[in-house]
């Protein structure tokens, strides 16, 4: 029984790091993009992001 929780908490914790990890990319992405400096498939290969993850976020943000 012991194995079995500790099991489930674990996946929750990778869980909520990939959470946390997808939401930092997601915020860095938008900063990139509000700077202008960058083109959108330089911030997708900086990221890991696909472009079309990257075209999402800039029609999200109004860019």
């Amino acid at each position: 029984m012991c194995k079995v929780i500790e099991e489930m908490r674990k996946e929750e914790r990778e869980e909520a790091l990939a959470v946390g990890r997808a939401e930092g990319l997601k915020e860095a992405a938008l900063r990139m993009l509000s700077a202008g400096k960058y083109a959108m498939d330089e911030i997708a290969a900086v990221l890991g992001l696909s472009t079309d993850e990257v075209k999402k976020l800039a029609a999200e943000q109004g860019t």
